[in-house]
């Protein structure tokens, strides 16, 4: 008895439940600043450029090293889902090996950067397991919506571009009669708005509360309205797929909820189409935001409305139902087709059927492919490394198109990681969806059911674009992938181990060395942002701080080749004010660096061979040039450099007697002739250049090398 008292009586033993409640309150504070971060990043431009993305970076590393080292204090460890942490991890080093035999080491390290901080923000969100799904699908949605109708407010012109929120300037959130958001492009901003849409239906299926019911539905209308309005197909389309999937999968219940909250919301919307459509091209936006706003109450009657059928429904076989549904939305497609055949859904949404070969989006995206699939045959195992579409697809691009992605994850994925990098990618979505799907089984529950809908509406648009080239959008995926993970690590086997403890410390020093890289990769980029800046002003002293700024930029980040090109740049213009030969040489070493680091840019090939034609090294400059043409053979102005230097060179030599050296070089301009042909009969549309001084200075070579000949 005493041994019994003794026990109960440890001081020990009666705080320990205290420092799980204090545990669980840090880890709920921890997780809501995180969905804070996840919620403001699509303010910051959609996270597309690095300058943007990496404070970021340095704010989550900030918060996994806080929570990992109170984690220690508490002699917690971190639990880990086994099935996503393997591939997602070798995933991660693969990037990493990659580095040094990609085709870009600038952009393969940015690459393995951004994805080690998804792994990493993956796993941290994992760990914290609290569960207020309702309240973040809530918050989700409603952000969507704010966006929206930013967007909105700015196509009418209520909102300025030079309006700043959160530090950011809100600009070109409304271009062409589309909504862009802050994504740069309508196509990312529709998948968001359908994640934030599929968001508050997941709130409407599972809440009984009528206030928040009504509050939910009318949100799901303006999150619809703003999805339509990017006029985006894919987007618009997976989000149809994605719902048509749900419809069949959820449970009997769920799915005749989510049938008449879809329902509710899309009714009224497509009713006021026309007239809202017709406000929005004319420019008049107090009837547009007052149906906008009657639509939304529309919503919310709606569902008051079909509350009586919806109990009738529910009580139907599924079998009667899943029939019904079909030739419900069979016709609904049907009707929707007519309507905007004959223009009675609006002129402006007529775009949504134009998906034939003869579009131009539809045709350029399969070119896209078809480049793609040539640059990943080149290297099939493990790919280019990171960046290596962006690096690579000027010199095997079908015409003149200018595009930093493929516009499809999967294929950029084969081009960066090879056959490697898509089946370790391909099994973490195999092993998150699958388990999902169990867990979804088990708990037949709204939660697990529209998780899996975002997730698979995210993954699922990532065939046609390029979402994943923006950091607020992959933060949102892997936020949602952490929360799914919650449910499935309890497994009900104790023989499968679905979770492994990782001590704090690993994370520790993961988040602080990624904490170090990006600090040293914004220090650089704000220098490099620094020199353009200064550059803009035509003076001496001005370009001598802007040497100095990126001398700075490529000592912090000595891997990344867009440094050492912007100083050699600047060098070369120093040698204006100062034309001395070291500044020139120093010009060539800095230009030769970036050339070490990026052997396929064709700007740095055609800018270290100028640097050379300019002390007269023909003998560097003309094989420089020439790959400069085979690295982007559908750009005139390596043609029109090289036969400068060539025409220089053929007249140089002349004069100095060396007649042989001469006419090698005249020859080699000759070819230019037959190079430009070639180029012209490869393109699939018409290169648009003059070739005027080209052909000139071709006549001329040829007229000296005649003379020569004779």
């Amino acid at each position: 008895m005493q041994g019994k008292q003794d026990k109960e009586g440890d001081p020990c033993r009666r705080q320990r439940p205290q420092h799980l409640l204090q545990s669980s309150r840090i880890d709920n504070a921890f997780l809501w600043l995180i969905v804070f971060i996840v919620l403001l990043a699509p303010y910051y431009r959609g996270l597309y450029f690095r300058f943007e993305r990496l404070p970021f970076f340095l704010i989550i590393c900030g918060i996994g090293i806080a929570i990992a080292i109170f984690w220690i204090r508490l002699r917690k460890s971190f639990p880990l889902p086994l099935r996503l942490t393997i591939p997602f991890a070798l995933f991660v080093i693969l990037y990493g090996c990659n580095i040094p035999f990609s085709a870009d080491h600038g952009l393969a390290y940015q690459e393995f950067t951004n994805w080690a901080m998804y792994c990493l923000f993956l796993l941290l969100v994992a760990s914290l397991k609290p569960r207020p799904l309702k309240v973040i699908f809530l918050l989700f949605g409603a952000n969507t919506v704010v966006l929206a109708v930013l967007s909105l407010l700015q196509g009418f012109g209520w909102l300025p571009e030079g309006l700043y929120l959160f530090t950011m300037s809100l600009r070109a959130m409304f271009i062409g009669g589309r909504i862009y958001s802050t994504f740069q492009y309508p196509n990312t901003a529709s998948a968001y708005f359908g994640m934030g849409y599929l968001a508050l239906l997941g709130v409407l299926l599972d809440e009984e509360k009528e206030w928040l019911r009504g509050l939910t539905v009318s949100l799901a209308f303006l999150a619809f309205s703003g999805n339509f309005f990017t006029y985006s197909r894919g987007g618009i389309l997976a989000l149809g797929v994605t719902i048509l999937v749900l419809l069949f999968a959820l449970p009997h219940v769920l799915r005749v909820r989510l049938l008449f909250g879809m329902l509710a919301t899309v009714l009224p919307f497509f009713i006021l189409l026309p007239f809202l459509e017709r406000s929005l091209r004319t420019l008049q936006p107090l009837p547009f935001f007052g149906m906008l706003f009657a639509g939304s109450i529309t919503s919310l009657a709606l569902q008051g409305l079909f509350a009586p059928l919806e109990l009738r429904v529910q009580r139907w076989p599924a079998r009667k139902f899943l029939f019904t549904l079909t030739l419900f939305l069979s016709a609904v497609i049907c009707l929707f087709v007519f309507a905007i055949r004959f223009g009675l859904a609006g002129s402006e949404a007529a775009r949504l059927l134009d998906v034939g070969l003869r579009s131009r989006n539809v045709w350029e995206r399969l070119v896209f492919y078809r480049d793609g699939l040539k640059i990943f045959l080149q290297r099939p195992l493990t790919g280019w490394g990171g960046g290596g579409w962006e690096a690579l697809y000027p010199s095997f691009r079908s015409f003149p198109y200018i595009s930093r992605t493929t516009h499809n994850l999967y294929l950029q994925l084969l081009i960066e990681g090879g056959i490697i990098g898509l089946f370790l990618f391909g099994s973490l979505l195999f092993f998150l969806f699958r388990e999902l799907l169990g867990a979804f089984r088990k708990r037949t529950g709204a939660q697990m059911g529209v998780l899996f809908g975002i997730l698979f509406l995210s993954f699922l648009h990532g065939f046609v674009d390029f979402n994943f080239s923006l950091g607020a959008y992959q933060l949102a995926i892997w936020f949602f992938a952490g929360c799914a993970s919650w449910s499935f690590q309890e497994k009900e086997h104790p023989r499968v181990k679905v979770t492994f403890p990782a001590h704090p410390i690993v994370f520790v020093v993961a988040f602080s060395l990624l904490f170090a890289f990006a600090s040293l990769s914004y220090t650089a980029e704000w220098r490099q942002a620094l020199s353009e800046y200064l550059l803009q002003n035509e003076d001496e002293e001005s370009l001598d701080e802007a040497i100095l700024a990126l001398e700075q930029a490529v000592r912090l980040e000595p891997w990344n080749p867009a440094g050492y090109y912007a100083l050699s740049k600047a060098l070369r213009k120093k040698v204006n004010y100062r034309p001395l030969r070291a500044i020139h040489a120093r010009a060539v070493a800095a230009g030769e660096q970036a050339l070490s680091l990026s052997p396929w840019n064709p700007l740095i090939l055609e800018h270290v061979g100028v640097l050379h034609a300019e002390v007269e090294d023909f003998e560097s400059a003309v094989p420089l040039l020439k790959r400069a043409i085979k690295a982007d053979p559908l750009r005139l102005n390596p043609y029109l450099n090289l036969a400068r230097v060539c025409a220089f060179a053929g007249r140089y030599f002349l004069g100095r007697g060396e007649k042989e050296k001469a006419l090698f070089f005249l020859q080699e301009g000759i070819q230019l002739e037959k190079a430009l042909q070639e180029a012209e009969q490869r393109s699939i549309e018409p290169p648009k250049w003059d070739t005027t001084e080209i052909q000139n200075l071709v006549r001329e070579m040829q007229r000296l090398a005649e003379q020569l000949g004779s």
